[in-house]
């Protein structure tokens, strides 16, 4: 069984910018440039980290949301609505270039990456019931099914290490349970309260899980 402390936090790793009566959660922070990833009207833009200098990246029909940006600091990995379809794509930030990822009626979205920026992680529920995948960012190869329990589960965090992803079930609740990516295990509750636990994320040195 996995063995992490946790912490109560509502903080999880993202920043809240105050936009007029707005509030707007920024799902990612890039670490290696001092900028800000965030969604707005169906569209990505980038700021400062202090909120200046704004910059649209994004703009169309398609509705894009749920940014995370890759390790590297050079692509950032969106959810994209599309003729009433979710599926991720990759959008290069030098090139200005979107490439789609995945091809699946139905819903493939929360992704966020690996560490060393080679995968995806994201839930599908192109076989029915939401699971979680992993496919080479470059798009090559065939997307890979981690777990296939009983319970939906949306991957959300996966430890340093890689043995672990973490992230949500709906039980009584929304719980908060992890799976074994080497044994390709069912999901195992690691938090189950009365309340709802939510958005789970590995710490970088993986001794904690903060959620909200």
């Amino acid at each position: 069984m996995l063995k992490y402390r946790s912490i109560i936090s509502s903080i999880h790793l993202i920043v809240m910018l105050f936009i007029g009566l707005s509030l707007f959660m920024l799902p990612s922070v890039a670490l290696c440039t001092p900028v800000i990833i965030y969604d707005r009207d169906g569209d990505i833009y980038k700021a400062n980290i202090d909120g200046s200098g704004e910059t649209q990246l994004t703009s169309g029909t398609p509705e894009d949301s749920m940014a995370a940006i890759s390790p590297d600091g050079m692509r950032l990995a969106l959810s994209v609505l599309r003729d009433d379809n979710w599926d991720v794509w990759v959008y290069d930030v030098e090139r200005e270039v979107a490439t789609r990822l995945t091809f699946h009626d139905g819903y493939d979205a929360d992704q966020f990456w690996s560490h060393d920026g080679q995968y995806l992680f994201f839930a599908s529920d192109r076989d029915g019931d939401t699971r979680p995948y992993k496919k080479r960012a470059d798009g090559s190869g065939e997307a890979e099914l981690l777990s296939d329990g009983e319970l939906d589960f949306f991957p959300l965090s996966v430890s340093p290490d890689g043995k672990w992803a973490i992230g949500e079930s709906q039980a009584a609740n929304m719980d908060i349970t992890v799976i074994n990516l080497e044994t390709m295990s069912e999901p195992e509750n690691f938090l189950a309260s009365e309340f709802m636990d939510r958005d789970p994320s590995f710490s970088p040195d993986g001794r904690w899980v903060a959620y909200s």
